[in-house]
């Protein structure tokens, strides 16, 4: 409650200081006034026509300067706009950039001369002749995948897959080296294969 009140006391203070102390410029401005006043009579002037030419001068000067401070913020603001503007004409023509390399990397992988494009580099590289069309004039009767594509099949566990086969694979994995530790070996006297691991009988 004393805080409060100390507040009040200071407020009221204040209040009266800045009211003596308007008082007083009004004083001073009114004691200038009358001495301007004897001044101009002395000369033989009018006062307050001298006063009157004086608040004209003083009120054109005042507009000058607000025109002057309004013409500098329109200014301001047309340069933010403009360079709002370039940023954005900008920013549409790196977005207009990137959605035609989109586009085009879209028909390079996704195109119809694309797909048709992998589906023959995938024929060829299956393939054993190496061609893409297997029948193109749709004569044969029968066509046999093993016959004419290289598979991986039971053949390649076996170690009997040709030599097509085995460089498919190789190139498929790089990394691993082939062997044939566990690959049939053939009979040197019967010309027969018997597996290295085999039955454990004599």
């Amino acid at each position: 409650m004393e805080g409060l009140r100390g507040e009040i006391e200071a407020s009221r203070k204040r209040i009266e200081a800045e009211r003596e102390r308007r008082r007083q410029e009004a004083e001073e401005e009114t004691k200038r006034r009358e001495a301007e006043k004897r001044e101009i009579l002395a000369r033989g002037g009018n006062p307050y026509l001298i006063w009157r030419e004086a608040e004209l001068v003083t009120a054109a000067e005042k507009k000058r300067r607000a025109a002057e401070a309004k013409r500098r913020e329109r200014e301001a603001k047309l340069v933010a706009q403009f360079a709002l503007e370039a940023e954005r004409s900008e920013a549409s023509a790196k977005v207009a950039a990137l959605e035609g390399e989109y586009d085009l990397k879209f028909q390079k992988e996704m195109g119809r001369d694309a797909k048709d494009a992998r589906v023959e580099a995938y024929l060829r590289a299956k393939s054993i002749s190496g061609a893409d069309v297997l029948d193109p004039t749709g004569a044969a009767a029968r066509l046999d995948p093993s016959a004419h594509m290289r598979v991986v099949d039971a053949a390649f566990g076996l170690g009997r897959a040709d030599g097509g086969v085995v460089q498919m694979v190789a190139a498929k994995y790089p990394a691993v080296e082939a062997t044939r530790a566990l690959a049939p070996k053939r009979s040197e006297a019967k010309g027969e294969e018997s597996p290295r691991m085999g039955s454990r009988g004599g």
